[in-house]
């Protein structure tokens, strides 16, 4: 079932792909699908790690007693960036979305203000 879900969104991709730049990388019968288990394949624990970072920046959390939103994490990414090359926030800016990158580093500021900067709080 997963393996047909990632074929059928691979082949949506690549069928953008061609309509948006005029040629195919190959289409999905280049591309292999392997289940594997992060557990013992230490570069999907790493690939891990970085998707979690991402998920800590962009996910909008509750506390569980309170109900009152918790602020957005980017420490995790912070440590995280400078290995690497971009990010593509698809909900974010134009309709092709917006790409982050060492020019243009993914920051709170950045991503979540109403086009206000921040005040950074005093230790």
């Amino acid at each position: 079932m997963i393996i047909h879900a990632l074929t059928l969104a691979i082949e949506h991709a690549e069928r953008d792909f061609d309509a948006s730049y005029g040629f195919s990388r190959g289409g999905a019968e280049v591309w292999r699908i392997q289940v594997s288990d992060p557990g013992t394949d230490a570069c999907l624990q790493a690939v891990d790690y970085f998707l979690w970072a991402l998920q800590r920046f962009y996910e909008l959390r509750f506390h569980p007693q309170t109900g009152e939103g918790v602020p957005r994490e980017d420490r995790y990414l912070n440590l995280l960036l400078p290995q690497m090359v971009e990010i593509h926030d698809l909900n974010f800016g134009p309709e092709r979305g917006t790409y982050f990158n060492k020019q243009r580093p993914l920051t709170l500021e950045e991503r979540f203000s109403d086009g206000k900067k921040r005040a950074k709080k005093k230790p």
